[in-house]
């Protein structure tokens, strides 16, 4: 008999366990390049808040017709973007583990989750220039943050991964 008819044992548990390392891997990589996102997202939307505040737009809401408007506070935008973010991730990571197409899953749940956010820029008391800022706000994270993690997560899964 020939070696190659019987391969060693350990050959095959040293690849399951760099699967099991690369899948690892591909998770903390994802998590970081959407941490990552999140944290670029919000300094490019403080900027842009910055630059509109600068030119006049009064970035001031009210919940309701009744109550006065309050400002917004800068850092108050990057609190905001990283809630999301961190959702984004934990919906992801399910998503990767449980979803037989896990990329389409992700891209379908984040997008509904973007469009309802627009609701709060749309119904709130502010001026249409405040509430224009606000949605450009909501585009900015949503696009940069859902294609950097989307990017990282497979298209399918394979059918003989456990969940």
């Amino acid at each position: 008999m020939t070696a190659a008819a019987f391969p060693p044992a350990t050959t095959t548990v040293a690849s399951d366990a760099a699967d099991t390392t690369t899948g690892r891997t591909a998770g903390r990589r994802m998590w970081t390049v959407g941490a990552a996102a999140g944290v670029v997202s919000s300094l490019v939307v403080i900027a842009v808040v910055a630059i509109a505040e600068a030119a006049g737009v009064p970035m001031e809401v009210a919940e309701n017709s009744t109550k006065q408007p309050e400002h917004i506070p800068l850092l108050g935008y990057a609190t905001v973007i990283l809630g999301p973010t961190l959702v984004g991730l934990l919906l992801a990571t399910a998503f990767a583990r449980w979803a037989r197409r896990p990329r389409r899953a992700f891209l379908i749940a984040a997008l509904v989750l973007t469009a309802v956010s627009f609701a709060f820029p749309a119904t709130t008391t502010a001026t249409t220039a405040t509430k224009v800022v606000l949605e450009i706000t909501h585009v900015i994270p949503a696009a940069l943050i859902i294609a950097a993690i989307a990017a990282h997560l497979p298209s399918r899964r394979d059918r003989g991964t456990a969940a």
